[in-house]
């Protein structure tokens, strides 16, 4: 059977879902960033030099802004996000960031 252009379909799958609603970062990377932080003890101002040299651009200021925008310790907030995201729904991740109810 023959095709042409105007019968072609071309389907696109949807994203993935991702921890933070209208965000980049998948859940490996935000892993890291927590890893890295409470584990490895490197500050944030570290692992944003880190990754420039890696030519990834991200904003200090962007990974603790949620936390900070709502008044929420942000130590305290990861230190308990970190314990519960193992067994949490994949796609209610966005519920655990603050400022939600």
């Amino acid at each position: 059977m023959e095709q042409t252009d105007e019968e072609t379909r071309i389907a696109i799958a949807p994203l993935p879902t991702l921890p933070i609603p209208k965000g980049n970062a998948g859940p490996s990377m935000l892993s890291h960033l927590l890893v890295s932080k409470f584990d490895d003890h490197q500050p944030f101002y570290r692992q944003v030099q880190i990754f420039k040299r890696q030519n990834l651009e991200i904003a200090e200021y962007s990974i603790l802004a949620t936390c900070k925008l709502h008044d929420v310790e942000p130590f305290a907030y990861l230190s308990k996000i970190f314990f519960i995201i193992p067994d949490f729904p994949a796609n209610q991740l966005h519920t655990l960031l603050p400022g939600q109810k």
